[in-house]
């Protein structure tokens, strides 16, 4: 479970949240209340109206806020909604994007039908894989976290084809299974 963000009023004295370019910046702060041992306000010099956080391994930009780790996505959906969010999706799947057009409050399932396609992939499409043994093709899906046989096929196409039916049958978002670098294009 995603850690609860800071209330709302917390976050909207601490940021400045551009909806039209997704950036998260910091604001100043009062000069009373972070005066160094000079006299200087020397957290206002180094980060006011700076970019908030930094990226992390996994391609999410994230911040820290009274020593927890938070994911500047979510604060983000908490600015302009006023809910602490399950889950987030990037709808275009770059993870980098954080314009609020761009952003959709899902459950973990419906997270996962807006997935990149998986690095280890060896048929170039989510769900189907050709069974050496057998001597055909597979298709499968997840639905409700169980695996789902979509059918055996002779050909790869086939299997493509049962296997996107079955995605619009249940619900997958019409990104699902793109390829990892899709995230470098905007809506």
């Amino acid at each position: 479970m995603a850690k609860e963000l800071p209330p709302i009023d917390f976050l909207h004295k601490i940021f400045q949240y551009n909806p039209a370019s997704g950036a998260l910046t910091w604001k100043e702060r009062p000069l009373s209340q972070f005066k160094s041992a000079h006299g200087m306000n020397s957290w206002n010099s180094q980060h006011a109206g700076t970019d908030v956080g930094w990226m992390s391994s996994n391609g999410y930009r994230q911040t820290s806020i009274c020593r927890n780790k938070l994911l500047v996505h979510r604060i983000i959906w908490k600015m302009a909604t006023g809910i602490d969010p399950e889950y987030i999706d990037h709808v275009n799947g770059d993870r980098s994007d954080n314009r609020i057009c761009n952003l959709r409050s899902v459950s973990a399932e419906d997270n996962a039908r807006n997935s990149a396609k998986q690095k280890n992939n060896k048929s170039g499409h989510p769900g189907v894989f050709f069974n050496k043994n057998r001597q055909y093709w597979e298709a499968c899906i997840y639905n409700k976290n169980k695996k789902i046989s979509v059918g055996c096929f002779s050909t790869k196409n086939e299997a493509v084809e049962a296997r996107k039916a079955a995605e619009a049958d249940l619900g997958y978002h019409p990104n699902h299974g793109r390829n990892a670098d899709f995230g470098l294009q905007r809506l």
